[in-house]
């Protein structure tokens, strides 16, 4: 298993907007944080960990080609609102991707991104297969995932 972190910053990113601190005033790369996401590659599956708005550039610092399934630990924003982003990956591979999360997640993501759930398709909309999951192991193409539960801040979420 190969676990990339695509991004460790905090929601605002780093370095945040406005701010003058010494760490948002750094030039030392390390200093230049994108929004928390992770990708695992797993016996030739490609899986990512919440796609936060700068899923795009994450993925192609990387040169991500194949995502066979998108997980989410909740629903704010910085960590859903890069989903318009997986239409690549259906132009790549002709199939809708699955996207898994707790049902509050699907929830806030089909208010969100209504487009994508309409019943009436625009044309280059991403296109998503929703898979509901609880807090107990489940599969994905045959790789086990095991979610735990874990408080942020008052909100329940996976890790």
């Amino acid at each position: 298993m190969l676990v990339t972190l695509l991004g460790t910053g905090t929601s605002s990113g780093v370095p945040q907007i406005g701010c003058t601190c010494a760490v948002c005033r750094s030039v030392d790369f390390r200093d230049k944080r994108l929004r928390s996401s992770i990708h695992i590659e797993i016996d030739g599956r490609s899986f990512v960990v919440d796609t936060g708005p700068d899923f795009r550039q994450q993925v192609l610092r990387m040169d991500l080609l194949q995502l066979d399934a998108v997980l989410y630990t909740h629903e704010h924003k910085d960590h859903t609102a890069g989903l318009d982003e997986v239409r690549a990956f259906n132009f790549r591979s002709g199939r809708d991707m699955p996207i898994y999360g707790r049902p509050s997640v699907l929830t806030q993501l089909t208010q969100e991104f209504a487009y994508i759930f309409a019943e009436k398709k625009y044309p280059g909309i991403p296109r998503v297969q929703v898979n509901p999951v609880q807090n107990q192991p489940f599969d994905i193409q045959s790789i086990r995932v095991i979610p735990i539960e874990v408080m942020h801040h008052k909100l329940p979420v996976y890790g």
